[in-house]
């Protein structure tokens, strides 16, 4: 071996030992993005007795346990003192863990290729055919990590039991389903891994629709998770027991005592409800960390998040646009991790309420179009009433008047269940609520909404 070639393999070895120890320190100092990066290690890659290898190998045995960990319960394990773990959370913070996981992989590669070099090198001593080497080589790949990474899942098992529900003539349901049911004539229900965007401008009841799908999952025992960063937990119980007692909650509730007993025992029902609201701050990490908490704590099956334009990004400085580009594929993410549907309100642009109607679409949301581009479904709401807009305009040309406080949400995207028009009313005690016709109880019932027409019913 030549002067060059052993000076190429130990700079080599040298940018690997490198760039271990700075995946090492990230791992320490951002344990909330370990998630991130936790597919991408596989054993092979973790091989030797190093301290950046024990590190690294133990965060990875702490989240699959319990999905988390501290710099401090990594430090113990591996019989590190407490400062000493503290400081190598603060190296190397210019670069973000998944840099170093980047870089990592890139060296681990190439110093694990010069390894299999010397192997062939054995090999081809003792005797070895070509065909064995090929071999040989192919299994060395795999015990270093170099092989693609198979997914757990492929998805068959999950779709096989459609298709035989299918074939049986019974609908596969899953827990989450919309809270309209003008909504569920178009979207039956949405799917582990769901991202569905709501937008509107302000006013027109982003938050009701939200804790709207809060309490009819509560009412179907669904666990749900509220992220709430405009209002105050109380007023998030309080909307929620106006929905449960349809009762207007004012400081004197005194009446005879069947109703204020009426009163105590709605409260102690939506007590019970399966949800929980948070306030965790702005920052996306924060966010990210309480669902995923909450859902290994609890089981939850649905998150909301209200609302974008509200999130911030600790982890990146730059243009507002690609800031909440990054918090939407974060978002997206996580449902994809999770495997449950997040709800994520939005914004419109203001330039909206100049138009003729203040109908806005998908592609007005405020600041950044990939929460549309990631979503697997996206909603609009609309209130005319809301602008004082009493008429809409008819396919013919002619003018109708818009029912006391209607509403509606227009599907502007929905992978693979198209387009469609939701028609509800609103009021600032339950929300928004289904019309009339599909109300319990309510004769004579003509109101239809044929799923393959529903683009003809959009009155705009």
């Amino acid at each position: 071996m030549g002067i060059a070639t052993q000076s190429i393999e130990g700079e080599i070895n040298q940018r690997y030992e490198t760039a271990f120890k700075c995946l090492a320190n990230r791992c320490l100092g951002e344990p909330y993005n370990f998630h991130r990066i936790a597919p991408m290690l596989l054993p092979g890659l973790l091989i030797g007795h190093t301290n950046p290898s024990k590190i690294v190998g133990e965060c990875l045995v702490q989240y699959k346990k319990t999905s988390g960990y501290t710099p401090q319960s990594i430090g113990l394990a591996c019989g590190m003192k407490v400062w000493e773990v503290l400081e190598m959370s603060q190296l190397d913070a210019e670069m973000t863990l998944l840099d170093a996981m980047e870089s990592f992989l890139l060296y681990q590669g190439q110093w694990a290729e010069i390894q299999i070099a010397e192997f062939v090198k054995s090999w081809v001593m003792r005797g070895l055919s070509s065909e064995e080497i090929q071999t040989e080589c192919a299994n060395a790949r795999k015990e270093f990590g170099l092989m693609a990474r198979l997914t757990s899942s492929d998805g068959k098992e999950e779709f096989e039991k459609r298709l035989l529900a299918a074939i049986d003539g019974i609908q596969y349901k899953y827990p989450v389903t919309p809270y309209l049911k003008s909504m569920r004539d178009i979207v039956p229900y949405y799917e582990p891994g769901d991202y569905i965007v709501v937008a509107a401008l302000s006013g027109q009841g982003k938050t009701y629709d939200a804790l709207n799908q809060i309490y009819h999952n509560s009412l179907n025992q669904v666990p749900s998770c509220y992220i709430n960063l405009e209002m105050t937990p109380e007023n998030v119980q309080k909307r929620i027991w106006q929905m449960h007692t349809q009762k207007q909650f004012n400081w004197d509730l005194r009446g005879n005592d069947a109703q204020m007993m009426e009163y105590l025992q709605k409260w102690d029902e939506v007590k019970k409800m399966p949800f929980i609201s948070y306030n965790p701050g702005r920052s996306i990490e924060a966010i990210v960390s309480t669902i995923r908490q909450d859902f290994y704590e609890r089981g939850i099956q649905f998150a909301a998040v209200d609302y974008a334009q509200k999130m911030v990004s600790n982890a990146y400085r730059g243009a507002r646009n690609y800031e909440l580009s990054e918090i939407s594929s974060e978002l997206r993410a996580l449902a994809l991790e999770l495997q449950i549907p997040i709800y994520v309100l939005a914004q419109m642009k203001q330039e909206v309420s100049k138009t003729h109607d203040k109908r806005g679409g998908m592609y007005d949301i405020k600041d950044c179009a990939d929460f549309t581009q990631d979503a697997t479904i996206v909603q609009c709401l609309y209130r005319p009433g809301y602008f004082d807009i009493t008429h809409y305009e008819t396919e013919s040309g002619g003018q109708e008047i818009y029912p006391e406080g209607y509403a509606d949400k227009f599907i502007a995207k929905g992978r693979e269940i198209g387009t469609g028009l939701a028609k509800c009313r609103f009021d600032h005690i339950r929300g928004f609520y289904d019309e009339p016709a599909m109300q319990p109880n309510f004769q004579p019932t003509d109101f239809t909404m044929p799923r393959a027409n529903t683009k003809e019913l959009v009155p705009f």
